[in-house]
């Protein structure tokens, strides 16, 4: 009698087991995607801002009118990008 109430517990935890080893392999390929993604839209936005960047320095050095304040904000953007990397 024990010897199979001893093998019915063990069939459920094996299943218990099975169900917490897919869940965590489930959760290991979902936080992969998410990563993969946040790091594809990093890249993105490293991209635009390194373009804001150039594009203000242009401005700057065609004598836009406030370019002081142009260079600081580009000087800003600048550092932020540099953080990102």
């Amino acid at each position: 009698m024990w010897g199979t109430a001893y093998f019915a517990l063990a069939y459920v935890m094996h299943i218990k087991v099975k169900v917490c080893l897919t869940a965590i392999k489930w959760h290991c390929i979902v936080w992969h995607v998410i990563r993969q993604m946040l790091e594809y839209e990093m890249a993105t936005n490293a991209e635009k801002l390194k373009s804001i960047v150039d594009q203000g320095k242009e401005m700057a050095a065609a004598g836009h009118f406030d370019s002081a304040a142009i260079l600081r904000a580009v000087q800003d953007f600048d550092k932020r990008l540099r953080l990102i990397d």
